[in-house]
């Protein structure tokens, strides 16, 4: 993928895509300084601090993966569509007749 399809795509994907995004791309970066060895919280026991820092990793990633991130334009495309589906506004024929299936 290009980066500039990404770039385009993000000027119109959903906020909330946006914000998984952003704190996914935080949690990794924390998580490769801990690994380096840098302290973040400087108030916190070096255990404690790993630990909460695998943890916000853990949840982070699991919580981006989970929800759909349609960065594309084509992916936020068949997000409309499928909601148009869902909703009853469209049906599965009328799709197949668009794309020439």
């Amino acid at each position: 993928m290009k980066l500039e399809t990404i770039l385009q795509g993000l000027k119109t994907a959903d906020p909330a895509t946006i914000t998984r995004s952003i704190i996914l791309i935080v949690a990794l970066a924390n998580q490769i300084l801990v690994s380096a060895g840098y302290d973040r919280l400087p108030w916190a026991d070096t255990t404690i601090g790993d630990t909460a820092t695998y943890i916000i990793t853990a949840v982070v990633s699991l919580w981006t993966w989970w929800k759909n991130n349609s960065i594309t334009k084509n992916a936020q495309i068949s997000d409309t569509v499928l909601s148009a589906l869902k909703s009853g506004e469209t049906t599965a024929g009328v799709i197949d007749s668009v794309i020439g299936k």
